[in-house]
């Protein structure tokens, strides 16, 4: 199965962008209107410092939003027989199945936030804002119910390990996470 960012997270992200932009604006009139009503305590340096801060930090995130929109333009995630396979401007990168040690969902608001994968050597994979996100969840719990029985493996709800012989069901699992 094949998963990829979905449009509803690039909104969200360019609301994101959008309201810090606004902010930014907002930010540097009140210092400008504090500057021209009391020179003397809110001096030409302290404006200067705000514009040279907040016109520095919008550039960072601009240079890092750029970079961020042209990686998801050809990256998803597959789910196969083997374990999950990741492509990011056409390299796969593969996480065998034997590498993973659970799986944690993170609800928020009533909804699914993310799935955590977490690999036996100590390391987290995060993922979130792909379409389908209790789908891939789930294909990665069958996968992983089906080839590990030994009790080491489990997955999580709602950040509490839940372990046992009941990962093979994904309808279980949709049971327990909705």
């Amino acid at each position: 199965m094949v998963f990829q960012v979905g449009k509803q997270e690039i909104s969200k992200r360019n609301k994101n962008i959008f309201m810090g932009i606004i902010y930014s604006v907002g930010f540097i009139a009140v210092t400008a209107a504090a500057n021209s009503w009391d020179s003397n305590k809110y001096n030409d340096m302290l404006l200067l410092s705000v514009i040279g801060f907040v016109v520095f930090s919008n550039m960072i995130n601009a240079v890092l939003y750029m970079n961020y929109r042209t990686k998801i333009k050809d990256h998803r995630v597959e789910v196969g027989e083997k374990g999950v396979t990741f492509w990011t401007k056409g390299v796969d990168s593969m996480l065998e199945v034997e590498r993973i040690l659970k799986v944690r969902f993170r609800r928020r608001k009533g909804a699914l936030d993310r799935v955590v994968i977490d690999l036996r050597n100590g390391r987290h994979i995060r993922l979130e804002g792909y379409d389908d996100l209790l789908e891939l969840g789930e294909a990665v719990v069958k996968l992983l119910g089906e080839v590990s029985r030994d009790n080491k493996s489990g997955w999580v709800y709602d950040w509490e390990t839940v372990e046992g012989p009941n990962l093979d069901t994904t309808k279980d699992l949709a049971e327990r996470t909705l």
